[in-house]
């Protein structure tokens, strides 16, 4: 039996009605065409714009950071906007970085690109049309694990599908912002193969606690814990020991220690015994965009802060990577780190 390659399109004009054959092969061109030239237009054209920005004890390693006014790229005591924009969440997997973008108040779409000197390249669109509320996002052996905050989910788009299927889940149910169930999901860490997702539960307006849910490796919730936070956000382990931003009390939680940070802690790498902490200040959020980033370098072992930088006028900060090592804090890198110490110690 032959199947037609044909397509009969109506239309209607001037009150007349009008029959067009197209061909269908052609028609998916256009289709491909047309979305490819959406995705151009999500994407940002790379820039190199040199930062104001005040040091008051240099940091000892390169990091990526996002904020309201850029992807930041801090290096050699200087800084750049490497592109412009709003960015949240930034993980790496190899080379390659992963990093949303707030498009509009609508949608925010996933970007990949590589640092190359310096220098953004091969910028690319991934998927678009996902909410603008995502957090943090993290780079697991699985695939990348997006945290769709005002959906109240986690989407898992698996490595090797070309961002074409994910999975979604909802550890704790269907919910909005307001509703009942709403817990404000932002962050993401696997470890000893359990799943790790930060609930912020939104505070300063609800009064409950943060909360850290640990999920089985079939994305099955095991246990719900109560947290001495506020307005949690990210969540890292140092040698056993979780590693957790305090934002709303402005601390950097270490097991049952705590360091006081002076501002809202959000964004956090690592690697050895050095934790690199955002903290942006206390504002209004229609204030925020005008005020300066600081990043914190800790020592883990003393908690003393080692370094501390000033991004004047970047904004808020969300999230901070090492550039120019493995980072502990995403959740590919500190497995393959611990693979590799396995492998060491046998040998």
């Amino acid at each position: 039996m032959a199947v037609s390659n044909k397509i009969v399109v109506s239309t209607k004009r001037l009150g007349k009605q009008f029959l067009r054959v197209l061909d269908f092969h052609s028609l998916t061109v256009r289709v491909d065409v047309a979305i490819q030239k959406y995705r151009k237009n999500l994407t940002p054209t790379p820039c190199l714009e040199p930062l104001e920005i005040r040091s008051e004890t240099p940091l000892k390693d390169d990091l990526l950071v996002t904020t309201q006014t850029g992807l930041m790229l801090v290096c050699n005591g200087r800084a750049f906007r490497i592109l412009p924009g709003r960015y949240f969440g930034l993980t790496r997997k190899n080379q390659t970085w992963h990093v949303f973008r707030v498009v509009s108040q609508f949608s925010g779409s996933l970007l990949s690109l590589v640092v190359d000197a310096g220098r953004a390249n091969d910028v690319r669109c991934l998927y678009s049309y996902l909410h603008p509320t995502v957090h943090q996002i993290d780079a697991t052996e699985e695939g990348l694990v997006v945290c769709e905050t005002g959906l109240n989910r986690l989407l898992l788009f698996p490595w090797g599908k070309q961002f074409t299927s994910r999975q979604t889940i909802y550890p704790v149910g269907k919910a909005r912002r307001g509703m009942a169930g709403y817990a404000h999901m932002n962050s993401h860490f696997t470890f000893c193969e359990q799943h790790y997702v930060v609930c912020h539960n939104d505070t300063r307006h609800t009064g409950k606690p943060s909360e850290l849910l640990v999920l089985d490796k079939t994305w099955s919730l095991m246990q719900r814990i109560s947290l001495n936070a506020s307005c949690a956000h990210n969540i890292a382990f140092y040698e056993g020991v979780r590693l957790l931003c305090d934002s709303g009390n402005g601390r950097l939680l270490i097991g049952h220690r705590a360091l006081d940070c002076g501002g809202f802690t959000r964004g956090l790498a690592l690697a050895d015994d050095v934790a690199y902490v955002g903290v942006s200040a206390f504002a209004p959020r229609e204030e925020r965009r005008r005020h300066n980033g600081h990043i914190f370098q800790i020592n883990l072992r003393t908690l003393r802060v080692e370094g501390h930088i000033q991004l004047l006028n970047v904004g808020s900060i969300y999230e901070v990577r090492l550039a120019s090592r493995p980072d502990m804090s995403i959740s590919v890198e500190h497995l393959l780190a611990h693979q590799l110490q396995q492998i060491t110690t046998m040998c």
